[in-house]
């Protein structure tokens, strides 16, 4: 039974040490996340503001002001061009979540795996002593 207490040790140990390493990478994974998610939603925020502005701005530019209209117009292409990279950007943020999600869901089954390992440790390093 010491045997037996030994190599369910044994099979522990690298199983620990696995978990350890995943843990790890979930925690990165979910700080780049959130991080990313805090930044897409701030770009989005500014790009929107800033065209409903120069929306606004054009509507009231007048007419005969060319310049006034052309910088307006462009200005606007360019939130327009910038919300759809923030589109872009959230398709892949949606994506590393899913790898969030996965990364997850395999260092629960790794803890899991632990548990049912450390359960029997536990009993039969009872049991010898």
């Amino acid at each position: 039974s010491i045997r037996m207490l030994d190599e369910t040790i044994n099979a522990y140990k690298p199983l620990q040490a696995e978990f350890e390493v995943e843990e790890k990478k979930v925690a990165e994974i979910k700080k780049r996340c959130e991080e990313d998610g805090a930044s897409i939603a701030k770009e989005k925020e500014k790009w929107n503001a800033m065209l409903v502005t120069r929306t606004k701005n054009d509507n009231a530019t007048a007419l005969d002001d060319e310049e006034g209209m052309k910088v307006q117009k462009e200005s606007i292409q360019l939130a327009k061009k910038k919300l759809e990279d923030v589109a872009v950007a959230e398709e892949r943020w949606q994506k590393a979540k899913e790898i969030w999600a996965e990364a997850e869901s395999r260092l629960a089954d790794c803890a899991n795996n632990l548990a049912t390992l450390k359960n029997p440790i536990e009993s039969e390093t009872r049991r010898v002593k």
